[in-house]
């Protein structure tokens, strides 16, 4: 990939523009988990965190209880006492971190499974579908090999990915594992808030690539209770806690379940973290008494060059090749977005017309109509917020 970066290039509708060439000659494909490398990763900075004294520094002055990509954030600049203070535990022989479970609903599989009249077709299907899976619970080897290196924060430590298929759903759960070195409650709750961010990322890919593959996107829920999988059978609360959550979820989005709003230290310590990686905390929205994780958002901030994470990181090359890597997935997904958006308001505003005098079909397609208006206000929300007009639909 080319190593020389335009700084800044204001076009017509104001869109930074990182590299010269078209941000559809791509090369070899990079996911929006690749901002991972820099987000949980920091190999650039093992100088800091091997340094023992600078993080007992960094402890007995209480600055946060916050991920490895706060370290990152936080060189240069002066202690900070208004975060959370670390409450050392010796009583604990090992800890585990919060289990996330999520259940995905897939939108748009009914007009494809009904498609399907050959082998070669049922084939392609059955790939598709194991490859989103696959997409939540399997990252490039060098990513993986990325983390086992870190020192502060090896997802892999910490969690054991399970996975299954309910009819045309999708369950992972991330299990937590104990970690005997670590005894700081503090602390176990961070890596928590940092696993669903990382968790949430993953899931922004596999939007991306259910919508760039099939033209069509998913309703998830997300829980914290037990859940375990063996073989492709799910058995928990979690599973059916997750479940209820997405019964909840209005539209294409993912919603909290209620053992998750309820635990508020967890949620304070989530939107603490999303405000130092990317400038404020609108990661979990509340409507209708249904919190949501705002997965555009978390994948547009990974490419906003005002946010604070991704204003360090592209001062290495490492950074800037990750951040340019995004970037061009995300223009990619918004773009497609946009088309599904279009023509399928197009298509049913066509239809919704020309059955009109049926009024079971006016109010159907009246309901299909709404909902891609309401994508459209998010689409275009999340657009403006950060600096992607350019795909403003």
């Amino acid at each position: 990939m080319p190593t020389t970066v335009k700084q800044t290039v204001v076009t017509g509708s104001n869109r930074p523009i990182l590299l010269k060439k078209s941000r559809r000659n791509f090369g070899p494909r990079k996911s929006v988990v690749d901002v991972e490398i820099w987000f949980a990763q920091k190999t650039e900075l093992s100088w800091f965190l091997r340094s023992n004294a600078k993080i007992q520094r960094f402890l007995i002055y209480r600055k946060a209880a916050l991920s490895e990509a706060d370290f990152f954030n936080k060189i240069g600049q002066k202690p900070t006492l208004e975060f959370f203070t670390l409450t050392l535990r010796s009583d604990f022989e090992s800890m585990k971190a919060v289990q996330w479970t999520v259940f995905i609903d897939m939108l748009g599989f009914k007009k494809l499974n009904s498609s399907v009249t050959t082998d070669d077709q049922a084939q392609d299907l059955i790939k598709f579908m194991t490859s989103n899976r696959d997409e939540l619970v399997q990252l490039e080897a060098r990513v993986e090999q990325g983390y086992k290196k870190d020192t502060v924060f090896n997802f892999y430590e910490w969690y054991e990915v399970k996975s299954a298929f309910i009819s045309d759903s999708i369950v992972v759960t991330f299990k937590p594992k104990d970690v005997a070195r670590e005894k700081n409650a503090d602390k176990v709750l961070m890596h928590s808030a940092n696993a669903l961010m990382i968790i949430a990322m993953r899931l922004g890919a596999l939007m991306h690539k259910c919508l760039v593959e099939k033209e069509i996107t998913f309703r998830g829920g997300i829980s914290t209770e037990y859940c375990d999988i063996s073989e492709n059978f799910a058995v928990g609360a979690g599973l059916s806690s997750a479940a209820e959550a997405e019964g909840r979820a209005t539209h294409a989005r993912l919603a909290l379940a209620e053992d998750v709003v309820r635990n508020a230290k967890l949620v304070k310590q989530i939107r603490a973290l999303f405000k130092l990686m990317y400038g404020d905390s609108e990661f979990l929205v509340k409507e209708a008494g249904v919190t949501y994780v705002n997965t555009l958002d978390l994948m547009l901030a990974a490419a906003d060059m005002r946010s604070p994470s991704v204003a360090r990181a592209i001062s290495t090359q490492a950074g800037r090749h990750a951040v340019i890597g995004a970037r061009e997935q995300i223009e990619v997904f918004l773009e497609a977005q946009r088309a599904l958006v279009i023509k399928s308001i197009r298509k049913m505003y066509a239809a919704y017309r020309k059955d009109y005098a049926d009024a079971d079909r006016r109010k159907s397609y009246r309901r299909v109509l709404q909902k891609y208006f309401w994508l459209r206000r998010y689409h275009n929300a999340a657009a403006k917020k950060r600096q992607f007009q350019a795909f403003k639909i």
